[in-house]
């Protein structure tokens, strides 16, 4: 899940004072409605499952010169899917916006019923290391499968045993998420040591271990590449890889 919050400041007149959203690739300042509604546009065709939510609103003035600036947040939702994974790599690299992946497994011998593995991992994200399609992260089979609901459905599964729900690992997910704020913090902030090494982070909590595994990137790959046809910092001249539902179907 991603989240951005915003302060916005409306009034009755065309020009408006500066509206500010950040410093970050998705912010920037918008002195005018038709720039703020291109920005909110922007945010819709990045987030799939935007949702906004008010979180105050303030008023001044009389109802002929009214100023009204309105404290919001905006939500987006990413399941884990390689679906999920092709689109976070591509706004990532395409935008210039640090990530962090994040998931949990739980590895089951499927002709014993044993447990052979648990783990959560941490993969950071962006423009420095290399990408999710270069370190084999988006399985190219595994994203046709998930066109339709049903491989959708698999993919996004803890456990690959259908008579398995949804197993808890509430305790999994908390750690990766926690080292992932932590990195994405520390990143944006400056905070982060200059030689800090951008390895991907595995915990395994049976045998209480943490594996590093250095990611790798290719110059030619087509999402964080050097070459001409690369997606890295595109921005809006690259359509994103948004599957439209409706001519899916």
């Amino acid at each position: 899940m991603t989240s951005i919050r915003c302060w916005t400041i409306a009034c009755r007149a065309e020009r408006v004072p500066p509206v500010r959203h950040g410093t970050h690739a998705l912010g920037g300042e918008h002195h005018d409605k038709i720039a703020l509604g291109l920005w909110l546009g922007r945010l819709a065709r990045l987030g799939t499952s935007l949702r906004l939510t008010v979180t105050d609103v303030w008023g001044k003035g009389l109802p002929h010169n009214t100023t009204v600036i309105v404290r919001w947040t905006a939500t987006n939702d990413l399941p884990d899917g390689m679906r999920a994974r092709l689109l976070f790599n591509a706004i990532s690299h395409q935008y210039l916006i640090p990530g962090v992946q994040v998931g949990a497994k739980v590895q089951v011998d499927k002709a014993t019923g044993e447990v052979v593995d648990v783990f959560s991992v941490v993969r950071p994200v962006t423009s420095e290391s290399g990408c999710l399609l270069c370190n084999r992260l988006i399985n190219s089979a595994r994203l046709q499968e998930e066109s339709i609901s049903e491989g959708e459905r698999k993919g996004q599964r803890y456990v690959e045993e259908p008579e398995v729900i949804a197993p808890s690992v509430i305790t999994l997910n908390a750690v990766a998420a926690s080292h992932a704020a932590d990195d994405f913090l520390f990143y944006m902030t400056g905070l982060r040591d200059s030689n800090v090494p951008t390895a991907y982070m595995r915990f395994q909590p049976r045998s209480r271990q943490v594996w590093l595994d250095e990611p790798r990137k290719s110059p030619g790959c087509p999402e964080c590449g050097v070459e001409p046809k690369s997606r890295l910092a595109r921005g809006d001249a690259r359509r994103l890889p948004v599957i439209d539902r409706k001519s899916s179907k």
